[in-house]
């Protein structure tokens, strides 16, 4: 197994704040959807990692909540990397990583994903051509050892729907612009990847593999097939647990029978003899 160094991460999609003032969720506690209010709920948890030097990922930081709180990881001995992809209608949400200052930043790389995937007239590649999802890599270096960190928002496509093939291009997007980026630094990618461990996609990341068959798989031509060429990764959490997590995230929304349970997955990459640790 190698060395083993111990990186506390942790990754939370803190819902955009158009998406909670106007809320789809059943809820008890207004605390939860008032702005100042989730404000101050969310520097009470970060204080708490903050004070175990965790490296802090993000998904859907909108602008007012990333000016917000990027004074307060600063005021905390706290960096940070910000990007905002979206529009107004979702308040110009992106991802955000967040980190200790002891910590030196040699790199930093904002990447539209959408940008590496091959032009194709195939229609669930030309959707997945013009999303305009945004990933964060950092490289970080310590006393003990230089690493890289890549957060990302997978494009949201659930349930039986034609498109589904969309969300297998931008994680092999993903993963070849995480790994190319780390050039054989130890990887870890955190995020919110729209997809639990009982999924293809999660198989496609941990075994390398999945079936023509699966309705995942997009259609390929001769000028694809490289696209499927990624180095597999461990999740975090089996590596740690020795299994996956239930879930991560349970909500309720308004209209709907049944609760949503979702995982939100970490991966690390062990290269080099070198097992990172979560």
């Amino acid at each position: 197994m190698g060395n083993r160094i111990y990186i506390p991460i942790a990754t939370y999609n803190v819902l955009s704040d158009v998406y909670a003032e106007n809320s789809l969720f059943n809820i008890t506690n207004q605390d939860v959807t008032n702005f100042n209010k989730r404000l101050e709920l969310f520097k009470i948890k970060f204080l708490r990692l903050i004070r175990k030097s965790y490296i802090i990922c993000l998904q859907e930081v909108t602008k007012k909540f990333g000016d917000k709180i990027i004074s307060f990881f600063f005021a905390n001995n706290y960096n940070c990397v910000y990007d905002n992809y979206s529009g107004e209608y979702d308040g110009y949400m992106g991802v955000f990583i967040a980190f200790p200052n002891f910590y030196k930043i040699s790199n930093i790389v904002r990447k539209k994903i959408s940008d590496d995937i091959p032009i194709d007239e195939d229609e669930v590649w030309a959707i997945a051509k013009k999303k305009s999802n945004v990933s964060i890599g950092i490289t970080l270096e310590s006393k003990r050892m230089k690493f890289c960190v890549v957060t990302y928002h997978m494009p949201c496509i659930f349930g039986a729907n034609k498109n589904l093939p969309v969300m297998t291009i931008h994680l092999l997007a993903l993963m070849k612009f995480a790994q190319n980026y780390s050039n054989n630094l130890p990887l870890i990618l955190a995020g919110d990847f729209n997809f639990d461990p009982t999924k293809s996609l999660y198989n496609l990341v941990t075994q390398g593999y999945m079936s023509k068959n699966d309705n995942y798989y997009p259609k390929t031509s001769d000028k694809d097939l490289d696209f499927f060429n990624i180095k597999k990764m461990r999740s975090a959490y089996k590596v740690i647990y020795n299994k996956e997590l239930e879930f991560t995230t349970c909500a309720k929304k308004k209209m709907k029978k049944m609760s949503l349970k979702n995982v939100l997955t970490i991966f690390g990459f062990q290269i080099n003899g070198m097992l990172i640790m979560l």
